[in-house]
Order: C-alpha cells, then sequence, then structure tokens
C-alpha cells in the first residue's frame, strides 16, 4: 500500500512538472508554473520553503458512483507538513440527497452532521464520533494487522533537483480559455510510459485563473471520473493549533495508525468492488 501510495504521488507530482515543461512548447509554462510550484514546495524535503500549509475549499462537482442528481459536495480541507490534515464536509444538502438516493441510514446520519476527519501525526480523529462508529460499525479487524504500523508523512521522497528529470514523460495539450478567462491545460502520460498499471490511461485537465490559482480539477481514468472546482486556495507558513483540535466535543472517535489503516484497506475494498461492478 504505502509503495503504491509513494507510486501514485510521485506520478501526480511528475504529471505537473511534466507539464511545467512542455507547456514552455505551448505557451502555458508560466500559467503552470505560477499555480503549481507553491502547492508542491509544500511536500518537499527541503527546509526553507517559502509555505508549509494549505487552506482550501472545494466542490466535488462529478465523481464516478455518485448517484444521478446527487448535488455538489462542498469540502473544507485544511493541511500541513509533515502529517496533519483536516478535512470537513460543508454542503447541508448532501444527507437529503442521501435519502433519495437510496444511500444506507447510517451515510445519511454522518452526511447530515457535517463531519470533520482529522490526521494529526500519527493519530486520526472523526467528528461526531457516535455517528462515525455506527457508519464503521460493520467493519472487522484484518487478520495480520501490526500494531507498529504508521501512517506515512506528507512528504515527497526525492528532491527538487531530482525532480527535474521528469518532465520528459508527460505531454501537456494547452487549451486555451474558458468561458470565464481560466486557462485549460490537458496533461497526460507519453506512450512510453502509459503502461505504469498504477495510471495507466489517465488524464488530467486544470484550469488555472488569471491569478494563478486552480480553478477546477478534472481527473478521468477508465471508468473512473471525478471533478472538483476550487472556490479557496490560501497557503501559510503554518496553520493555528487549533485547527488540529477536536474543540470543546467529547464526542470524537480516536483510531490510531493500524486501525485508520484498517479502515482504508476495507473502504478501498468496497470501492474497487463497486467499480468493477459498473
Amino acid at each position: 500500500m504505502v509503495q503504491l501510495q509513494t507510486r501514485i504521488v510521485i506520478f501526480f507530482v511528475s504529471l505537473v512538472l511534466g507539464g511545467m515543461q512542455a507547456a514552455a512548447q505551448t505557451g502555458g509554462y508560466d500559467a503552470v508554473y505560477r499555480t503549481m510550484a507553491p502547492f508542491l514546495s509544500l511536500f518537499m524535503m527541503e527546509e526553507g520553503s517559502e509555505f508549509r500549509a494549505l487552506e482550501a475549499e472545494v466542490v466535488l462537482e462529478e465523481a464516478t458512483g455518485l448517484p444521478a442528481g446527487f448535488p455538489s459536495c462542498g469540502l473544507a480541507v485544511a493541511l500541513q507538513y509533515p502529517d496533519k490534515l483536516l478535512v470537513e464536509v460543508k454542503t447541508a444538502e448532501l444527507a437529503e440527497a442521501a435519502v433519495s438516493a437510496g444511500l444506507d441510514e447510517s451515510l445519511r446520519v454522518l452526511l447530515a452532521s457535517h463531519p470533520r476527519i482529522a490526521r494529526v501525526g500519527q493519530m486520526v480523529w472523526v467528528v461526531p464520533g457516535t455517528v462515525a462508529t455506527a457508519w464503521l460499525e460493520d467493519l472487522r479487524p484484518f487478520p495480520g494487522v501490526s500494531k507498529q504500523e504508521r501512517i506515512g508523512d506528507f512528504r515527497l521522497p526525492f528532491s527538487a533537483k531530482q525532480l527535474a528529470f521528469f518532465p520528459a514523460l508527460f505531454r501537456v495539450q494547452d487549451e486555451g480559455e474558458d468561458e470565464d478567462g481560466n486557462r485549460v491545460l490537458g496533461i497526460g502520460l507519453i506512450p512510453e510510459a502509459a503502461n505504469v498499471p498504477e495510471v495507466a490511461g489517465l488524464r488530467v485537465r486544470l484550469s488555472v485563473t488569471p491569478d494563478f490559482r486552480p480553478f477546477r480539477i478534472e481527473v478521468v481514468r477508465e471508468k473512473f471520473r471525478v471533478v472538483l472546482r476550487v472556490k479557496k486556495w490560501r497557503y501559510a507558513k503554518s496553520l493555528p493549533d487549533a485547527t488540529w483540535n477536536a474543540g470543546e466535543t467529547q464526542d470524537v472517535l480516536r483510531m490510531n495508525a493500524a486501525q485508520y489503516r484498517q479502515v482504508v484497506r476495507r473502504l478501498t475494498d468496497r470501492a474497487q468492488e463497486k467499480l468493477k461492478g459498473r
């Protein structure tokens, strides 16, 4: 799992950096570089990066597996290098739509509660805890799960100099501007590199605002498609400590690294089963 995650991270970073070089020939270099360089610098091993944290609000407009008529899902995200992440569901209409879409009751209740999920070091917490527990109650321990497991840091396993070797693997097509004046770039692997199983057939379309903020991100691969629209994107050196606290509530579900990875494995298996059945 760790190796797969690392390879996928390498792919996405390489994808973007490849776009920086390829876009130089199509007029998109400045837009791609000025949009993505601050984000990539969050995860570099080198010290002294100007930014180490990000606050964002995104809207999940489309995703494979969501029923027709499902409303856009608003998410607030906070990220800080090397091991802090907070995700909060913001959209109130999501719970009502879950009913009409025929999703299970425990998921409807979870969505209605505006859940917050945080990773802080080697611990993960979810608020409200009782609702999250009800949703996950059918999960069973995996045999052989090691209590020594750990959650990897948000760190790229190479330096900025090493990343310079990756751009030749990718192609970028400058698709011009959309109706709102945002630059649209299509990014994908060159044919010679497209046989990597984890990323074969993957394509990304990135829309960039005039002030170099990501506006829309579309990821497509075979039967999978997800579209995100960015409402807020702010970098910082660090975020307040209170960002990573559950607050005054006592209704908190806490998981250690082994428990968290157990949940991720089970949910990943379920997602893969649904995709195979489509």
